[in-house]
């Protein structure tokens, strides 16, 4: 990760006084994000164990992928849905559809695996 700048990742909300702010990596406060690529079973222990998840509120918050691009906070190149900027169950519909023929392949902005459907137009990390 030394490619990547230091970039506050903001945990919480501002209006709950018992959750973190952002933190910069130097920061003793510091938390690493979960992994793309660890799959579904670290990360889901890694919400319970830092926010006290369930699954159902792992799998809701993991839904948010629905909303907005990735490329420029995580190296990895395109989008997750077709409708980017729509909050519906996109995300979780196009991950289930095998029609989308979800293949492994290096990402081009980093030498990262990612699932690119078959027409190479949308991504899924590999969790």
């Amino acid at each position: 990760r030394d490619y990547l700048p230091p970039l506050p990742l903001m945990f919480g909300r501002v209006d709950c006084s018992s959750s973190p702010f952002g933190y910069m990596q130097n920061d003793s406060n510091w938390k690493e994000a979960p992994s793309p690529n660890d799959g579904w079973k670290k990360n889901y222990k890694w919400f319970e164990k830092n926010f006290g998840f369930d699954i159902n509120e792992t799998v809701a918050i993991l839904g948010a992928h629905t909303l907005g691009s990735h490329m420029r906070y995580s190296g990895y190149a395109g989008n997750w849905v077709t409708e980017p900027n729509v909050f519906d169950n996109e995300y979780y519909s196009l991950m289930m559809d095998k029609a989308q023929g979800w293949h492994p392949e290096k990402s081009f902005v980093h030498d990262r695996v990612q699932f690119v459907n078959k027409e190479g137009k949308l991504s899924m990390f590999a969790s």
